[in-house]
């Protein structure tokens, strides 16, 4: 769920499954479309077809790491998000949320109280620095 990655839903009748990959497809390649996702949204756009500044989005984070790439350094395209349990608790909220059977707090508690227990629990097995503590060395 949190991965990025884009799904055809199984259950979707064969017509909209296939307008679902139609749109997916224009999506990375019409450059119309391109653009809406780099520079109107600002996404990071790690597929071949964005190739080149064009579909680039003006986001110093993805210029670095272009720059990074270019340089010959290795790339880093994930980092460790909390466990199942947490994308599962924020699922539920949002499927709660979505179907009128949930309020956005449960939602917004499932996604920050869970990533702050996360983290918490993660401070010794990936090395974390506790948010108190980070948040006392900003000032």
């Amino acid at each position: 769920m949190y991965d990025a990655s884009w799904a055809v839903n199984k259950n979707a009748s064969d017509k909209d499954k296939q307008a679902t990959l139609d749109f997916i497809k224009w999506m990375v390649t019409d450059d119309e479309a391109k653009k809406i996702l780099s520079q109107d949204m600002g996404f990071s756009v790690p597929f071949t077809t964005f190739d080149g500044d064009e579909f680039q989005p003006d986001n110093p984070l993805t210029k670095i790491a272009r720059s990074y790439s270019a340089d010959g350094k290795t790339e880093v395209r994930s980092f460790t998000v909390p466990d199942q349990q947490w994308q599962d608790d924020v699922a539920a909220a949002l499927i709660e949320y979505a179907q009128g059977t949930g309020d956005w707090s449960k939602v917004k508690s499932a996604y920050v109280d869970g990533w702050s227990t996360e983290w918490n629990n993660n401070e010794e097995s990936l090395g974390s620095i506790p948010q108190a503590q980070k948040f006392d060395q900003q000032g």
